[in-house]
């Protein structure tokens, strides 16, 4: 079913495997596994190395480029937990930059309107 696509490549026999998947399981019980997988992936690579989140948002931004079941799972999962692929304080780091231009902009302005 991950290669399950309304309009894009996928494979020959899909419309069959569709049906019988429909038949004989529980979809909402299986997305909720693959759910799981994918939060349990992610979790592991933010633990592990930054390499390792970058080539999991390399291959959902190519995969996002069409139109696969897999990729409702993904949104799913990010919805239900922190599945992204940010490093652990990089809001922080906006933020803070941010903030530095504001100073910096104020700075401009009061060091020019006092000349």
């Amino acid at each position: 079913m991950l290669y399950f696509s309304e309009t894009d490549w996928t494979l020959p026999d899909m419309a069959e495997v569709n049906e019988a998947f429909d038949r004989e399981y529980d979809q909402e019980a299986y997305e909720e596994k693959i759910g799981k997988l994918i939060r349990n992936l992610l979790a592991s690579a933010r633990d592990n190395s930054q390499e390792e989140l970058t080539s999991w948002d390399e291959a959902v931004q190519i995969l996002d480029r069409e139109d696969h079941y897999l990729l409702v799972m993904v949104s799913a999962a990010k919805g239900s937990g922190r599945t992204s692929v940010r490093p652990r304080g990089d809001i922080l780091k906006l933020w803070a930059t941010g903030f530095a231009i504001v100073c910096i902009m104020m700075f401009l302005i009061i060091f020019l309107s006092s000349r």
